[in-house]
């Protein structure tokens, strides 16, 4: 079975070399042990690692190092899986620890190959760039052919950039993208343009071309199409590197999907799908003194707006070195509710969690129901939810019961449902992530206290008439696994992107298959972060004007369209106008409600 490929993450999963020795093929057929016990216990710890029970399968390789002698040869193994399980937990040193011994030590030639293979990614993903290439440089002549092959070259591109070796960079991005999806060769179209202009002007256009770069000819009849240039400052390496990729991906299937390729827009396309959008691209490292530099290296190369990172230390960060250079910064963190306005140009994509909350007070406001218990994480979120909910039905007819807390890793419910229970609210407010939604209703329903349960499990009617959450990292799979306890229920999520929707939603069609993974919320917001941008360019373009940063600024005080998160539209401060988004339970669907 192939696994998923993370085009910008690089977290491969490899198993044991055989062949060839000058040839390198991480998915060759693995090493068995002649020990049928140590070979079914190894086999079974993969299976746990690949299902991401990463705490099983580092116990289950450690027993196996422990109980097994040197002479097993899957002990090894046992330890480079290990240094894996490590390495997906974040505990790089750790990872570190393991791999170096089989690298260095007496080991058999294809397990030393594979973990330094892996301690090659483990450097990259600690942003050693130069470790990474000591260890990978030699596979890329010598890897055979498939997903791996790729990601290895997106590797070895990205550090021979950050190294300063355009060249090499050049040639290990080529092959990246010969093999790349194409909302991978989107980003790496944008990684090769500052390499480019390096080269010797005879050697550029050859450059652009094997990048589909060419530059269109130009018409004395026709002016060449308007453009928007958008600066993306995003963590690409570091511990953010997750979060920065998800919200790129997103930008990138915007820019792609609003203005495809080769194709002139009909008259019925909306302005804000005709806008030319360019995206400038650049790593701040997860750290805050290089998300400035990558604020002025934006300015710098022309971009007319600045999208910030998803990370406050690094959004700050950008927003003084934007406010410096005069840009207009679409912030992507979550604001503070009392948060006053710091500059005219800096604007929030996103509600405070505390908006989100009001909104689901006010829901239960005109619900008429006369009571409500509110289950909540004992964490500065979870009280702010708590406060932001309650302070919003001051002075009205409904009453507040109970306000019960449980710790924020708690995944066994059931002394709160007892609780809730003995409470017996009309309604229930849950500021949760919707895996701990799941697990709470799962339990209310087994009490029989969900109104929404299609089999009553009590003699006496069940009190429970509304259910209310923020449903943190909304997915699908709330709608599987506990969607038959959750009818009617109201969530505020952040964004909506891939769930079913009453009515349907072709935003993220295609998305997968496009190499963009699975959307989330992530994706969701840097898809609406160029949207929105796009919309505020569309009027003065239409017109044949320049989309200049104090045009952009001004038009984004009219802009209103509807995004992944909801009806964009913005106040004279900057922060979001109108409501947050809210869905109801509808089926196997969520219903948008306006």
């Amino acid at each position: 079975m192939s696994l998923p490929r993370h085009w910008l993450c690089f977290s491969l999963v490899l198993v044991a070399v055989a062949g060839c020795p000058r040839r390198f093929d991480p998915r060759a057929n693995e090493i068995r042990s002649q020990n049928p016990q140590a070979d079914a216990e190894f086999r079974a710890a993969q299976q746990q690692f690949q299902r991401g029970d990463l705490d099983a399968a580092k116990t289950a390789v450690q027993h196996i190092q422990t109980a097994y002698p040197p002479s097993e040869p899957l002990v090894g193994w046992a330890r480079l899986l290990e240094a894996r399980v490590a390495r997906a937990q974040q505990q790089l040193d750790r990872a570190r620890q393991l791999l170096q011994p089989l690298v260095d030590g007496p080991t058999e030639d294809s397990l030393r190959s594979a973990a330094r293979f892996e301690l090659g990614l483990l450097a990259h993903r600690r942003g050693d760039a130069e470790e990474a290439l000591r260890q990978l440089a030699g596979f890329s002549s010598q890897i055979v052919e498939g997903d791996d092959a790729t990601e290895l070259h997106a590797v070895l591109a990205d550090c021979y950039r950050q190294t300063g070796q355009a060249r090499d960079a050049l040639r290990e991005y080529e092959l990246f993208f010969s093999r790349a999806h194409p909302v991978e060769q989107a980003y790496v179209r944008t990684q090769v343009i500052p390499l480019i202009s390096s080269l010797p002007p005879a050697a550029q256009t050859d450059a652009r071309t094997r990048f589909g770069l060419v530059d269109p000819p130009k018409s004395d009849k026709a002016e060449a199409p308007a453009s928007l240039r958008i600066g993306l400052a995003l963590p690409l390496r570091g511990k953010d590197r997750a979060l920065g990729e998800r919200v790129l991906r997103g930008a990138l299937w915007a820019a792609k999907t609003a203005d495809p390729a080769g194709s002139a827009p009909s008259p019925a396309t909306p302005p804000a799908s005709r806008t030319a959008v360019e995206l400038i691209v650049r790593d701040t490292g997860s750290a805050p003194e290089s998300a400035a530099q990558a604020a002025a290296d934006l300015a710098r190369e022309g971009a007319q707006a600045l999208v910030a990172p998803p990370t406050r230390a690094e959004a700050a960060a950008i927003t003084r070195a934007a406010a410096s250079g005069r840009l207009a910064t679409l912030q992507l963190v979550t604001p503070s509710s009392a948060a006053a306005a710091t500059d005219t140009r800096d604007y929030h994509l996103l509600y405070s969690n505390e908006e989100r909350a009001q909104r689901l007070a006010k829901e239960l406001r005109a619900a008429g129901l006369a009571t409500v218990a509110v289950l909540a994480p004992a964490s500065s979120y979870g009280q702010a939810m708590t406060r932001a909910f309650v302070d919003a039905l001051q002075g009205t007819s409904v009453r507040v019961l109970g306000q019960i807390t449980f710790p924020a890793n708690t995944t066994t419910f059931t002394a709160q449902a007892k609780q809730i229970l003995d409470l017996g609210p009309q309604a229930l407010f849950v500021p949760a992530t919707a895996t701990q939604l799941e697990l709470v209703a799962g339990q209310l329903a087994a009490l029989g206290a969900l109104s929404t349960q299609r089999v009553q499990t009590r003699s006496t009617e069940p009190t429970i008439q509304l259910l209310l959450s923020t449903a943190e990292g909304l997915s699908a799979r709330l709608l599987t696994a506990a969607g038959r306890y959750l009818q009617g229920a109201l969530l505020a999520p952040v964004a909506l992107a891939g769930l079913p929707l009453v009515g349907g939603d072709t935003r993220f069609s295609g998305y997968s298959d496009d190499g963009g993974g699975v959307p989330g919320v992530l994706d969701a917001i840097g898809y609406d972060a160029v949207q929105t941008l796009r919309a505020a360019c569309a009027e003065p373009m239409a017109k044949g004007q320049a989309c200049t940063t104090e045009l952009l600024t001004s038009h984004l005080q009219r802009v209103q369209l509807e995004g992944a998160t909801g009806t964009i539209a913005f106040q004279p401060d900057g922060h979001r106008r109108g409501q947050p988004l809210l869905v109801r339970i509808e089926g196997a669907a969520l219903r948008v409600l306006r």
